[in-house]
C-alpha cells in the first residue's frame, strides 16, 4: 500500500483544518508565496492548495495513534496468552460435571433471553437451544474449544500480516502525498518546472562547509512548496521536502 494512491483524506477534524488552512492561505498569503509561478489561474490553485493541504492535515489526525510493529506483536502475544489461558480454564470447568452442567445452564439461560441482536445466531451450533421442553438443546463443548484454539494460531499468525507501511512514523510519507497531489496537477496552474534542479555550492551560499560540496538546490517550485506546506506544518523542513521531491521524481 502507498498513501500517494489514496484520493483524499477526510476525518472528524477535516472541516476544523479546512477552516485553520483557509485563514493561513489568504489571498495576499498566496499571492506574495506564489508570486514566483505567475499563477495561470490563482483561483484555481488556491482551491486545489487549500483541498490538499486540508486533506494533509486530516491524514496525520486520522494516523496521528499509530501502533508500531513492535507495539502489534506485544498485544498480539498479550492475547494469545489471555485465550491460552481462558482455553485452560474453560477445560478446568468441563472436567468435572457439576461445574459443566451450571455453567451450560447459566450460558442456555442467557442466551435463550438476549435481546442483542444477532448474539443467537453468533453462538450456534457452539449453544442449541431446542424448545425449551422436550429438547432442552445441547452444548457443542469440543467446538468451542477448537475455537478457541483457531483464535489463539489467529494472534499468533497476526505479526506476520504487519505491513511494511505500518512503520512507527510515517510523516514523510504524508509529505510525498501533498507533493504527489501538487505535481500531478502543477502544469495547470504554471509554466514554472515542477523539479529540483542544480545545486548552489555552500560557497555560493556562504557557508563554511567543505569547498564545492552542493549546498542547496535551485529550485523555484522547491522554495514555494516549502513555504506553502511549513505555512500549514511548521514541523516541515526544507531538506523535507526536497526528499520528497527526489521521491517524487522515481514514481512518476
Amino acid at each position: 500500500m502507498s498513501l500517494i494512491g489514496i484520493p483524499y483524506f477526510f476525518g472528524k477534524n477535516t472541516p476544523l483544518y479546512e477552516e485553520q488552512v483557509q485563514k493561513i492561505y489568504n489571498d495576499n498569503f498566496l499571492k506574495e508565496k506564489c508570486l514566483p509561478l505567475n499563477l495561470k489561474d490563482f483561483d484555481k490553485f488556491s482551491k486545489y492548495l487549500i483541498d490538499s493541504s486540508t486533506s494533509y492535515l486530516s491524514a496525520k489526525d486520522m494516523n496521528s495513534d499509530r501502533v508500531t510493529p513492535t507495539e502489534q506483536k506485544i498485544l498480539f502475544k498479550n492475547f494469545e496468552n489471555s485465550l491460552k489461558e481462558t482455553l485452560k480454564r474453560y477445560q478446568e470447568v468441563q472436567k468435572y460435571g457439576a461445574t459443566s452442567a451450571n455453567y451450560h445452564d447459566a450460558l442456555r439461560n442467557l442466551v435463550s433471553k438476549t435481546e442483542e441482536a444477532g448474539m443467537q445466531e453468533m453462538f450456534n451450533p457452539y449453544v442449541t437451544l431446542g424448545d425449551g421442553k422436550e429438547n432442552r438443546g445441547g452444548i457443542a463443548i469440543t467446538l468451542f474449544e477448537k475455537f478457541l484454539g483457531v483464535l489463539i494460531q489467529s494472534s499468533h499468525n497476526a505479526p506476520k500480516y504487519i505491513k511494511n507501511y505500518q512503520k512507527a512514523n510515517i510523516d514523510s510519507d504524508y509529505t510525498l502525498w501533498w507533493i504527489n497531489r501538487i505535481g500531478k496537477r502543477w502544469s495547470e496552474f504554471t509554466d514554472v518546472t515542477f523539479g529540483l534542479g542544480d545545486w548552489y555550492t555552500n560557497e555560493q551560499l556562504g557557508s563554511s562547509s567543505v569547498e564545492g560540496k552542493k549546498g542547496r538546490y535551485i529550485s523555484t517550485s522547491l522554495d514555494v512548496l516549502y513555504e506553502l506546506l511549513h505555512a500549514v506544518d511548521n514541523k516541515i523542513t526544507h531538506s523535507d521536502i526536497e526528499t520528497a521531491m527526489r521521491k517524487y521524481k522515481k514514481i512518476k
